[in-house]
C-alpha cells in the first residue's frame, strides 16, 4: 500500500504500482510475486495535478527478484553412523540450487570438502550447505555426524623354503598362518598379482612376496573392523653349487678354498671332520684325498660334498719291516700311472724307476741290498693336461 502525500496542495494527486512505466497496467493489489515470475520490474507512477494547472509526473523503478530457499529435507539425505576404514560420503544430487558439503557450517568456501573418502579413523561432523545460485542468502544447512574405525593391523611371519639350486623347483614348503577363523574370514593369497591361493593359511612353493585380502564374513559392528590388507615374504634356500681351487702340486703351503660359489643359502665348510668354519679357506692340509662339506644354515636345505685331492710327495720313508711306511712313492699320483719316478743317491747314481700308478714303492734296497739312511733324491716327470712337467726333489730313507 503506497502512503504518499504530496509535498504541496494538490487538487487531483494519484500513485499506484504499474508494469509499465508510462503508468498504464497497474499491479493489482495483493499480487504475489515468487522464483516462478521473477525478476520483474514495477514501476511507482506518481501524478500531482496542482492547483496552477500543471501536471507534475515522478517515477521510480522498483526491481524484484525471488529465489527460492532450498529445502534439505526434501532430498531425504541419510548417512550411516559409522563405517571401517574408509568412510565414503554419499554423491550429492543435482538440484536447481548450490549443495556440497564441508567441515564447518556457514558454507564457507575454504571448509569445502572435495575428496568424499574419508580414512583417517575418527568422529566427524560435517555439514551439508545449500544456497539458492542468485541469492546466498537464501540457504539451508543439516549437519551429520559419523564415526571412522581404523582397520585392524595383522602380522603375518614369512619363512624360507628350499630349492633345487639349478632348477629353483621346491624341496620344500612353508605354510603361512593367519590364526584367522574360516567361519569369520575368507583370506585370498596373490603372487606377482596372480590368485594362488584362498584359506586361513596357505603353503608357498615359491618365494617371494605374497599380497594378501581378507575379506570380514560378519557384519562389521563399532571397532569391530576387518583386516587391512597386507604382505608377507618366502625367501629361499638351497644347497651349494660350488668349486674346490686347490694349491698346486708339490707346495709346501697347501690349502683348499671354495671358488664359484652358487645357491641361496649362507653356508659353512668342513674339511675332514674339523669344525664348521665360516670361512671357506683351508690351509697345511696334508696330501692325498679329502671331502670339502658346504652346509646351508639359511634354512638347512643340506649338506654338498666336494672330493678333492692334495698332490704331494713323502718327506721320508722307514722300510723297517713293520708294514707301516715301509716304501716310498708319491701315491698322490697314483691316478696319473704312467708318471715316472726316477731315484738317484747322492752322487748323482740312479738307484730305481717305479711308475706312479704302481701300488709298490721303492723298498730302499739296491739290487737287493738295503741302502743305509740318508737323503736320496728323485725326478718326477708327468703330465698336467697334456703338458708335461718335471720335478725334482729329494726325500730321506729312515732306518
Amino acid at each position: 500500500t503506497l502512503t504518499h502525500i504530496p509535498p504541496e496542495p494538490s487538487n487531483n494527486y494519484t500513485i499506484g504500482y504499474y508494469y509499465n512505466n508510462n503508468g498504464t497496467n497497474p499491479v493489482p493489489n495483493g499480487t504475489i510475486f515468487t522464483s516462478a515470475n521473477t525478476p520483474i520490474s514495477v514501476f511507482v507512477y506518481a501524478v500531482n495535478n496542482g492547483r496552477f494547472g500543471l501536471s507534475c509526473v515522478e517515477v521510480d523503478e522498483i526491481k524484484i527478484a525471488v529465489s527460492d530457499t532450498p529445502n534439505l529435507a526434501l532430498l531425504n539425505l541419510t548417512f550411516a553412523p559409522e563405517k571401517c576404514g574408509t568412510y565414503v560420503l554419499p554423491t550429492l544430487p543435482t538440484v536447481a540450487y548450490n549443495i556440497n558439503y564441508y567441515t564447518q557450517s556457514g558454507g564457507n568456501a575454504a571448509n569445502l570438502i572435495t575428496n568424499l573418502n574419508i580414512t583417517t579413523a575418527g568422529t566427524y561432523t560435517y555439514y551439508v550447505y545449500a544456497s539458492a545460485t542468485n541469492n546466498s542468502n537464501c540457504k539451508n544447512e543439516q549437519s551429520f555426524t559419523f564415526t571412522v574405525y581404523p582397520l585392524l593391523d595383522i602380522t603375518l611371519t614369512g619363512g624360507i623354503i628350499c630349492v633345487d639350486p639349478i632348477t629353483e623347483i621346491n624341496t620344500s614348503t612353508f605354510t603361512i598362518q593367519t590364526g584367522l577363523n574360516p567361519a569369520q574370514y575368507t583370506v585370498n593369497w596373490f603372487l606377482n598379482g596372480v590368485q594362488v591361493g584362498t584359506g586361513t593359511s596357505y603353503e608357498a612353493t615359491r618365494a617371494g612376496i605374497y599380497d594378501v585380502e581378507f575379506i570380514k564374513l560378519t557384519p562389521d559392528v563399532g571397532p569391530n573392523c576387518n583386516y587391512k590388507n597386507t604382505t608377507v615374504e618366502i625367501t629361499q634356500s638351497s644347497t651349494a653349487i660350488a668349486t674346490v681351487l686347490l694349491s698346486d702340486y708339490f707346495e709346501d703351503s697347501t690349502l683348499a678354498s671354495v671358488i664359484d660359489l652358487n645357491g641361496y643359502g649362507t653356508y659353512i665348510y668342513q674339511v675332514d671332520g674339523i669344525p664348521y668354519q665360516t670361512s671357506s679357506v683351508f690351509y697345511n692340509l696334508t696330501s692325498g684325498d679329502h671331502i670339502m662339506y658346504i652346509k646351508d644354515t639359511k634354512n638347512n636345505c643340506g649338506v654338498t660334498s666336494i672330493p678333492f685331492k692334495l698332490i704331494n710327495y713323502p718327506k721320508f720313508f722307514t722300510p723297517n719291516g713293520d708294514n707301516f711306511n715301509d716304501t716310498w712313492n708319491i701315491f698322490d699320483l697314483s691316478f696319473k700311472p704312467n708318471s715316472k719316478i726316477s731315484i738317484f743317491d747322492r752322487f748323482g747314481k740312479l738307484i730305481k724307476q717305479i711308475a706312479t700308478g704302481s701300488q709298490q714303492g721303492w723298498d730302499g734296497t739296491y739290487n737287493g741290498k738295503e741302502l743305509p739312511s740318508t737323503d736320496y733324491w728323485f725326478v718326477l716327470d708327468y703330465e698336467i693336461k697334456g703338458e708335461p712337467k718335471q720335478l725334482k726333489g729329494h726325500f730321506a730313507l729312515k732306518r
